[in-house]
């Protein structure tokens, strides 16, 4: 199929298959770096990419929850509904902190799956190993001093606990915290 076929088609579709079909395609794409053999994520490739195209299945990078409302329609929709359900079940105002930390929670989970290079495994946590080896997890840590301004954020190899947020690599954790409103969701997440 050429490129103009593969565009007509992937014009056609809902939104919300656009979406679906996004995710899978990137969630392939990341099980075949860990393992190149993967038949599930070699069959799921091989059944998608070839009727929309890698250009229609990747367009934009997810940097961002703003990014997240824009491109994903899917997700927008499961956090609007997750976030009224929240709202309805903690009503009272001692409840903000924790409906917030929930809601922080969801975000930073989708914006590592579609931006950060996916959420680390529970068999990447059992492999990891020291900062020094290829397969070391990172992560985020804070620490709150009543003398400074706010928390101080660090990124730190999480091989020894599992830890979240976390990230396959440092330069993602760190791409992850150069935008303000990722340092915002991280700071609501850790409940400052």
């Amino acid at each position: 199929m050429d490129k103009q076929a593969q565009d007509n088609l992937w014009n056609d579709l809902p939104e919300k298959y656009k979406s679906c079909y996004s995710v899978e395609y990137k969630r392939a794409k990341h099980l075949l770096k860990d393992d190149p053999n993967n038949f599930t994520a070699q069959e799921v490739i091989r059944a998608i990419e070839p009727l929309f195209g890698s250009h229609n299945l990747n367009p934009k990078q997810i940097k961002t929850w703003e990014d997240v409302e824009k491109e994903n329609e899917v997700i927008k929709n499961i956090f609007k509904n997750l976030e009224f359900h929240i709202h309805r079940d903690l009503p009272y105002k001692e409840h903000d902190l924790i409906k917030r930390k929930i809601l922080a929670t969801y975000q930073i989970q989708q914006l590592i799956e579609l931006g950060y290079g996916g959420i680390v495994s529970e068999e990447e946590w059992k492999k990891s190993s020291s900062y020094e080896k290829e397969d070391a997890i990172w992560s985020i840590e804070c620490e709150y001093k009543k003398n400074y301004d706010g928390p101080q954020f660090r990124i730190a190899c999480g091989w020894e606990q599992v830890c979240f947020p976390a990230f396959h690599s440092k330069e993602l954790a760190e791409e992850f915290m150069s935008h303000e409103s990722n340092r915002q969701l991280v700071q609501q997440y850790f409940i400052m």
